[in-house]
């Protein structure tokens, strides 16, 4: 018969192993919103903040089993591209954290996670009546129970900290590249390469261009001057530049020569330079 004083400490001890496995399941949740709600993100640049921040408000109501299926969905499913990236000319970025699993690992992942929601709910919502805390043999049985569950959460814990922590990593270099000059350069040109006269320069070189693949920028001219006479004026605006010539070179698609003529003068001819063509969208896109 145990005394009042072995019965609170062995209902102090059950408590506490009770709150430190529902903290561990607490954690487990957090690890889980926080790369739901950051792994994946698109769009252009005036609907992604806006995008993002109702996909973290959303994220953070669901319940554990939701974030489950919404991490396996979207962290070891094939990457799907935003639906407004087709409908809209802004500058798009997209971020798409995934883990690499072939059907075996994934589906082991899937049961180990669905025993973790099982036995989380069960913790938290059922555990009261399994046990009769007034009984020695109950008590006991609980207190082994919680600490076989303990190490069982612990290197699922473990194993989903380095995801997460491989994750910020991950995001943390992508910052730096949309920090860098590089970055800043290739969004620059990706901006000026959508400009309706530079995918216009590229048609062009389709319809107009001579047997050898190369069209006179003089045609080129005559037809965006007569045809895009505000775009033009808008492109070489944002090119930084005063002549057709000087949106040619800012777009870096395109090759540019001199060819002399018959009186002892030059002409300009330009062509998509290797490995660009013309998409479906009537966009320059590298193949």
């Amino acid at each position: 018969m145990k005394s009042q004083e072995e019965w609170k400490d062995l209902k102090d001890e059950l408590h506490r192993k009770i709150g430190r496995n529902i903290l561990m399941f607490q954690h487990m949740e957090q690890m889980l919103k926080f790369l739901v709600a950051n792994g994946r993100f698109a769009g252009n640049i005036k609907s992604l903040k806006e995008k993002t921040e109702k996909k973290r408000a959303d994220t953070y109501k669901k319940t554990m089993g939701q974030l489950v299926g919404n991490f396996l969905e979207t962290t070891y499913s094939e990457y799907e591209d935003s639906d407004d990236r087709a409908e809209s000319d802004l500058p798009y970025i997209s971020f798409d954290f995934k883990i690499q699993a072939d059907e075996a690992c994934y589906e082991k992942r899937r049961q180990v996670l669905a025993s973790i929601v099982s036995e989380r709910n069960e913790l938290v919502h059922h555990l009261l009546p399994r046990y009769n805390f007034q009984s020695n043999e109950s008590c006991i049985e609980l207190g082994n129970y919680l600490d076989e569950q303990h190490d069982r959460l612990k290197p699922e814990i473990s194993d989903m900290q380095n995801v997460v922590d491989t994750f910020i990593k991950s995001r943390n270099e992508a910052v730096a590249y949309i920090q860098s000059e590089t970055f800043e350069k290739e969004f620059r040109l990706a901006d000026i390469r959508q400009n309706p006269v530079v995918i216009w320069l590229a048609q062009i070189t389709k319809e107009a261009s001579r047997e050898d693949g190369w069209t006179l920028l003089s045609i080129a001219g005559k037809i965006i001057k007569t045809q895009k006479t505000s775009e033009f004026a808008n492109c070489l605006k944002q090119c930084g530049v005063k002549t057709l010539k000087g949106i040619i070179l800012a777009a870096e698609i395109f090759d540019l020569k001199e060819e002399p003529t018959n009186n002892g003068g030059i002409r300009l001819l330009y062509r998509l330079s290797s490995g660009w063509e013309l998409s479906n969208n009537k966009k320059a896109v590298c193949d």
